[in-house]
């Protein structure tokens, strides 16, 4: 009866191999695993790293564009003020001061209405902003 009992305390050989081959092949899964996600964690940086590039270049092609039309603004605005100081002189030269006058009315006109469309939009964006 001591050997049944012996017998049956101590495992297979057979079995103890088996299980260690098991523990052996998780193991080299494991460490495969780890490799495949420290791939995937390189393979996320890089493309992170390529975003960001690209959208270095982006706003500063956006930068360029945007100071190329304010350039341009600045550069239209002027030509039309020269244009209207140089008739402006043009017409007291030939002493025409109504025209002078008339010039004088059409370009308050217009900076008004600018002004007051300016101001209406910006005050209709800021309520927008504020509802969303």
């Amino acid at each position: 009866m001591n050997k049944n009992n012996n017998d049956k305390n101590h495992p297979n050989p057979a079995l103890i191999e088996k299980f260690l081959a098991v523990q052996e092949q998780e193991l080299v899964m494991r460490g495969k695993e780890l490799e495949v996600h420290q791939q995937n964690n390189n393979n996320t940086h890089e493309y992170a790293l390529a975003a960001l590039q690209a959208n270095k270049e982006d706003r500063e092609a956006i930068r360029t564009h945007q100071e190329k039309i304010i350039k341009t603004r600045y550069i239209f605005s002027g030509i039309i003020l020269v244009f209207l100081f140089v008739l402006i002189g043009f017409c007291l030269y030939l002493n025409k001061d109504q025209i002078v006058l008339e010039i004088l009315k059409a370009v308050l006109f217009f900076a008004s209405g600018s002004g007051l469309g300016y101001a209406y939009a910006k005050k209709t964006s800021k309520n927008n902003d504020e509802q969303t």
